[in-house]
């Protein structure tokens, strides 16, 4: 039974804290996501029905597309019992409070939620009040180098104000920081993108001013920022670099380059740890700089075979 408060809230340490917490900062979240938080599958299955008993959470189904979101009671408490954390994103008007059902808004947060989910599984801090406030308006006076991979989402790079109007437009769900390296972050999910150049271009000039040159010298001063694209599978790879002449092509503008496209998976999750150590990040470079031997004679038929 996990710990809760003289509400009925569950701790934020929790399990069922952690459900309502990816809710809360992705505004909806996809219910098959669920499967790849960490916890068993029995486990898993009876917090969220937990959850749903206690009036906190409910099923959003529309479109053939399922998902988790907040009750009004669950925005409430978490509220009221953690302000500071919550307050940004469940008061107003903003988009993971004022909740649409339009299927292309809907599957935006779910995209999100997805770049969430894989950041915290590869050990990547995500939860905005477990890492530094690098985009407040007024950056902390004794903002030193990250100690460990954090990603900041989209939303929080647009807390810098006036200057986030610069990159409107851009499909980036935000930015992923680990060792010296900036890796801006896409989740194509299972469909094909539509890029902006000038978006893009305008997203990577903010990068390098407020992050390399302003916010995080020491750390950034030397990165060349390459970005990281999720997608559902492998399928959304050849217009990325350029087989489909009739969408706009991310790769040949050459916004960034190199980029790593990862599947938004276990595999993707361990890929990205491995892009998160530089020292296993370099082991892997050098694996993939090797030369590869002839197919031997056979192989093709027997490939066939299979």
């Amino acid at each position: 039974m996990p710990d809760v408060d003289e509400r009925g809230l569950p701790a934020l340490d929790t399990f069922s804290g952690l459900v309502l917490a990816l809710t809360a900062l992705s505004g909806e979240l996809p219910a098959a996501l669920v499967s790849r938080l960490p916890a068993s599958d029995t486990y898993k299955e009876y917090a969220v029905k937990q959850l749903k008993r206690d009036s906190l959470l409910r099923t959003f189904y529309r479109d053939g597309v399922r998902g988790l979101r907040l009750t009004a009671a669950a925005k409430r408490l978490l509220v009221e019992c953690w302000p500071d954390q919550f307050l940004p994103y469940l008061s107003g008007s903003t988009e993971t409070n004022q909740l649409k059902s339009e299927i292309t808004r809907r599957l935006r947060l779910h995209r999100m939620a997805e770049v969430l989910v894989t950041m915290l599984n590869a050990d990547v801090s995500v939860l905005p009040w477990e890492k530094p406030a690098l985009f407040s308006p007024a950056p902390p006076d004794d903002l030193t180098a990250l100690d460990r991979p954090a990603y900041y989402s989209s939303r929080e790079v647009k807390e810098l104000g006036a200057q986030a109007v610069k990159v409107r437009g851009s499909r980036s769900t935000g930015v992923l920081l680990a060792g010296d390296h900036a890796f801006p972050i896409y989740n194509t999910g299972s469909s094909q993108m539509k890029w902006e150049d000038k978006a893009e271009l305008r997203l990577k000039a903010l990068l390098e001013m407020e992050l390399c040159q302003t916010r995080l010298p020491a750390q950034l001063k030397q990165t060349k920022q390459a970005a990281i694209i999720f997608a559902s599978d492998m399928g959304q790879m050849a217009p990325l670099v350029g087989v489909d002449k009739h969408h706009s092509c991310f790769v040949l503008s050459r916004e960034f380059e190199p980029f790593c496209y990862l599947p938004s998976d276990h595999h993707g999750e361990v890929i990205l740890q491995l892009l998160c150590d530089p020292g296993e990040k370099a082991v892997l470079d050098g694996i993939l700089q090797k030369g590869f031997k002839p197919p031997r004679l056979g192989d093709r038929e027997r490939r066939h075979r299979w």
